[in-house]
């Protein structure tokens, strides 16, 4: 099915395969708090220092709009500018991590993510970034699997889900390439 995929007007763009910086997107003070135990900012320095020592890149960090301060790299107010020129992104489990990968830049989920099927989960893999074939499988899945408010007013994503478990189907959003 594509026809959910066409609603959004997605474009994927080609792999990108030069550039100069990696863009580290970061979760809420909150996540890291509750879900790993840790600061932002102490989970942000750690992850920084290793890209450095990893490939020796710049670092361009853009945090969510609550905080917009970090250690030892450039904090980057505008995210569709830290993507110009990007090589890589880093995340834990941003959704930043989808619109990297339709940009056609290499993601690195270190947690659980959308696209952790995608890509490499540690940092070694920096130096040679997974560029898998089929993202447009990927995304009409991930469509499937997004919902509008409207749309589950309405029953649309309830039926769904029912109809996936009417034919024996895990309804959960899965995808291994």
């Amino acid at each position: 099915k594509t026809d959910r995929l066409r609603r959004f007007t997605v474009t994927i763009k080609p792999w990108r395969e030069t550039g100069e910086h990696v863009v580290l997107a970061t979760q809420s003070e909150a996540y890291y708090r509750d879900r790993l135990g840790t600061s932002r900012d102490i989970w942000t320095e750690t992850v920084v220092n290793e890209i450095h020592r990893i490939s020796g890149r710049e670092v361009v960090i853009c945090h969510k709009p609550e905080a917009k301060t970090s250690g030892n790299a450039a904090v980057h107010p505008d995210f569709e500018q830290a993507l110009v020129g990007a090589w890589a992104m880093v995340v834990h489990s941003s959704s930043a991590a989808v619109k990297a990968m339709i940009e056609g830049i290499p993601v690195i989920a270190l947690g659980d993510s959308m696209v952790g099927t995608l890509g490499h989960r540690d940092l070694s893999g920096l130096l040679n970034p997974l560029l898998p074939p089929d993202r447009e499988r990927w995304l009409r899945v991930l469509s499937y699997n997004q919902w509008t408010f409207p749309e589950m007013m309405a029953g649309v994503a309830w039926r769904h889900m029912q109809d996936q478990a009417a034919l024996g189907r895990d309804p959960r959003p899965t995808l291994v390439l």
